[in-house]
């Protein structure tokens, strides 16, 4: 059955892209993809650009506060995942959709990060 749902979490910004998924570089942007859901529950966007984790506010009840102990732990994450992040580009979201269709995370390409965030390139 198809929900709104409301995620949250970290995401941000490769330090280079791995190429999208429908693209020349696709079987490496999947692996890659699988290894980060499949083990350190972070996911890849469509484009490439962007890893990000996923927390769904109707999984659990209660409440859980992304601060800067949750910043690090996403970071060192990402690191243990093996991915090269720019660190300093890392944001929290919140994201509501409905859960029959693509997610606005994985969607999101590097440009439109940029202007939501307002993070210039280094």
């Amino acid at each position: 059955m198809s929900d709104q749902v409301l995620s949250m979490g970290f995401m941000a910004l490769l330090k280079t892209s791995v190429g999208t998924y429908n693209g020349p570089n696709a079987v490496a942007h999947e692996e890659l993809d699988e290894h980060l859901q499949g083990n350190f529950d972070l996911t890849l966007n469509y484009e490439g650009t962007i890893v990000y984790q996923d927390v769904r506010a109707d999984e659990d009840s209660g409440i859980s506060f992304f601060n800067d102990e949750a910043h690090t732990k996403f970071i060192e994450n990402v690191r243990d995942a093996g991915v090269e992040i720019d660190e300093d580009s890392v944001q929290f979201y919140a994201c509501s959709w409905y859960d029959n269709a693509d997610s606005y995370m994985s969607t999101l390409t590097e440009d439109e990060f940029r202007a939501q965030t307002k993070y210039a390139k280094p």
